[in-house]
């Protein structure tokens, strides 16, 4: 339950923050290159942010729950991939970032976790 409800509130915060950069992206305020760049780090942000804080949560073992909620991810992201047959080594790497983030992210956030505080 968890992962469901942080991966809704990612998928809200992205497509808010996707929604924002191509308003300015069609009044010309950002180019394309800023454009595609802000994509990529928003997505990653939000990746980063909610890792860390099912991290937080967790009693032990930070890295399995961002590897969780990483394959997660991805599974999510992957079926659209496969019916699109837009799959490319460019997309594995997108995928292995997301994966390695996440996995570090809440790694860091069960480090910041009350129940480890001395």
């Amino acid at each position: 339950m968890t992962y469901l409800k942080s991966f809704f509130l990612q998928m809200g915060e992205i497509l808010l923050l996707f929604l924002l950069l191509s308003i300015l992206y069609y009044f010309d305020i950002i180019n394309e290159k800023t454009y595609a760049i802000g994509k990529f780090i928003s997505l990653f942000l939000s990746v980063c942010y909610h890792a860390f804080m099912l991290g937080k949560k967790a009693k032990n073992m930070g890295y399995l729950i961002g590897a969780k909620y990483g394959l997660f991810l991805i599974i999510c992201f992957l079926i659209p991939s496969i019916f699109l047959s837009t799959f490319s080594l460019k997309t594995l790497f997108y995928y292995g970032l997301i994966l390695s983030t996440s996995i570090l992210s809440s790694m860091f956030g069960i480090g910041f976790s009350k129940k480890n505080s001395p």
